[in-house]
């Protein structure tokens, strides 16, 4: 029973703290400004792009 209250517990607290940082970043991509992970995701986007036409 610990174990299950423990684990809410700390899917709670993980899901609060990647809230606010994911929320600024999903900001910065719908509002077309540069991000930190654009190198990375930019080239991955075009081949899917390029693979679904």
């Amino acid at each position: 029973m610990n174990t299950e209250i423990l684990g809410i517990i700390a899917m709670f607290v993980t899901t609060v703290l990647f809230a606010i940082p994911f929320g600024k970043y999903m900001a910065k991509v719908y509002g077309d400004e540069k991000t930190l992970l654009d190198p990375i995701l930019n080239p991955i986007e075009r081949i899917f792009y390029k693979v679904s036409g």
